[in-house]
């Protein structure tokens, strides 16, 4: 990373964005609203800001593993004989999510709960929350927002079986939206972010311990403001 501001400082950045568009949307789909006149761009519009949260997150993962990511580009590459530079669609979300989940069990968030002191003092225990996550969710919810964020030609198919088929999925998708923000809202409200030691060999997909954890609290509804605690585990005693 050749930026000279800290990685936390632009993870929490990252995720203060995601925090007020979680929020926006939330409030677009929850009371009425002057976008109610025109449902079919509030949908659109909400399904922009949900895309927007996952690449926040996907970005978020990109720099705490843009090392072995970077690697895994070259491993890659020489398995198939072709340079990545040339690689169509490198830099989508899904693709960045499918790579970076190869080189770290920890690359997605975890949706943790409230800490809990225990024992010493200063020593505090967080317990996960219970959710499914994986990128594979992630995925389809951004593609999800394609559907809605790219006009369909109109030179394709049967015409009038489109604009029902379009017209059926603008009719669910504020129920879907609803439940994909929930689940993004549960995911990154408390979290931690881990980052991995230093690959200890030319293979970036083989694991290693956990070096750093970025310990994240989205707080109240009604602040901008996000509170991040660094973490980093302790050097292994030397013999």
């Amino acid at each position: 990373m050749s930026s000279s501001v800290q990685a936390s400082v632009i993870y929490r950045t990252l995720m203060m964005d995601a925090k007020i568009r979680v929020l926006t949307a939330q409030s677009l789909l929850g009371g009425a609203t002057a976008w109610d006149s025109l449902p079919a761009l509030k949908v659109e519009f909400c399904y922009l800001l949900v895309r927007r949260v996952i690449e926040a997150v996907t970005h978020g993962a990109l720099l705490r593993e843009q090392h072995r990511y970077k690697a895994l580009k070259n491993v890659e590459a020489a398995e198939s004989g072709r340079s990545h530079q040339g690689a169509q669609g490198w830099e989508t979300a899904p693709e960045i999510l499918k790579r970076l989940v190869q080189v770290s069990p920890h690359a997605l968030p975890i949706p943790i709960k409230a800490p809990q002191s225990v024992g010493d003092v200063g020593v505090y225990h967080f317990d996960r929350l219970q959710l499914s996550v994986n990128h594979g969710r992630l995925i389809e919810l951004y593609k999800k927002s394609c559907n809605f964020l790219h006009a369909k030609s109109p030179l394709k198919g049967d015409f009038v079986a489109e604009v029902d088929a379009q017209r059926l999925a603008y009719d669910q998708a504020p129920n879907d939206l609803a439940k994909g923000v929930e689940f993004l809202r549960s995911l990154l409200w408390k979290h931690a972010a881990i980052t991995l030691a230093d690959q200890a060999a030319d293979d970036p997909r083989l694991p290693t311990s956990p070096q750093l954890a970025w310990i994240l609290d989205f707080g109240n509804e009604a602040g901008h403001e996000i509170t991040l605690i660094e973490a980093r585990a302790e050097p292994e005693p030397t013999n």
